[in-house]
């Protein structure tokens, strides 16, 4: 048996972790000297409204190896492999961590996945693998499978908050740029380990369109699809997504999440986002 685990920037809803028996292993966040285990010490909600109201701009870091080993420790004594499907390296220390953790772990087999993407990227990757699991693939045989669709998987976040995606670092802006954006709606694509942004249209309405119309692109309306609609403090948005999802795409399953305190420090309130992956054949119901 191979047991499937990630960390909480994967942001996938509790009730998909239950259901699939993943383990979550959780980040921390920071303001200033606080700091608060992901989900344990403070919710996704309770995250923004301290978001708005807090002195101090929040940080994530991954957890402990100490604290991440004692959360999968078990699963070395029931006899399952472990999969770890982290944050790329390019983006987190989750790696690291994942590194020392497992390297304590030596009675069964042990792989780390770089999942190249985050937030429902990362979890629609971790879904696929565990149901994979379920099914009693092998370890390498789930690493294989997972490979085949990584290439093809997605995700575009579109941007509801422009001053958190600068102060987060992840929206490059040279000097007298910034005003060029003012009153404009970034869209970052998320692929291949990288957050880009791709346009800038004005208003969260012309960026839903726009990212349809670039999934159009990648994904025909027969080609069977997992997706997953994210978003920060804005479901409104986010239901209008889902819909136009599903009216133009062949969706077999569509997940709700919020963006985690990882995403979410860099996205700010009011974002919405799409996550988009190729339902591996093994796995279409029929």
């Amino acid at each position: 048996m191979v047991r499937i685990v990630t960390d909480s920037s994967a942001d996938l809803p509790e009730a998909i972790a239950n259901e699939l028996n993943i383990t979550v292993v959780k980040s921390r966040i920071l303001f200033g000297r606080e700091v608060y285990l992901d989900g344990i010490d403070i919710s996704t909600n309770e995250f923004y409204n301290k978001v708005r109201s807090h002195r101090y701009f929040p940080q994530t870091t991954p957890g402990s190896p100490l604290v991440v080993y004692q959360r999968i420790k078990h699963i070395e004594e029931m006899g399952e492999d472990i999969l770890m499907i982290t944050l790329p390296e390019s983006l987190s220390k989750w790696q690291d961590t994942a590194k020392i953790t497992l390297s304590n772990i030596t009675k069964v087999d042990t792989h780390i996945y770089d999942s190249t993407g985050v937030s429902m990227y990362q979890g629609l990757l971790t879904i696929q693998a565990a149901r994979l699991a379920r099914e009693g693939y092998l370890l390498n045989e789930i690493i294989s499978k997972l490979d085949e669709i990584n290439d093809r998987t997605i995700a575009y976040a579109i941007i509801g908050n422009l001053d958190f995606l600068i102060r987060g670092g992840r929206l490059p802006v040279a000097k007298g740029a910034i005003g060029n954006l003012l009153g404009k709606t970034p869209i970052l694509e998320v692929t291949n380990s990288e957050l880009k942004p791709v346009e800038s249209p004005r208003g969260i309405d012309k960026g839903i369109n726009i990212v349809i119309d670039k999934l159009r692109n990648r994904f025909t309306k027969e080609e069977p699809i997992i997706a997953g609609i994210m978003h920060s403090e804005n479901p409104v948005k986010a239901t209008e997504m889902a819909n136009l999802v599903l009216e133009n795409f062949n969706v077999q399953h569509l997940y709700h999440s919020k963006f985690g305190p990882t995403i979410g420090a860099n996205v700010g309130p009011g974002s919405v986002g799409v996550s988009f992956s190729p339902l591996l054949p093994e796995l279409i119901e029929t």
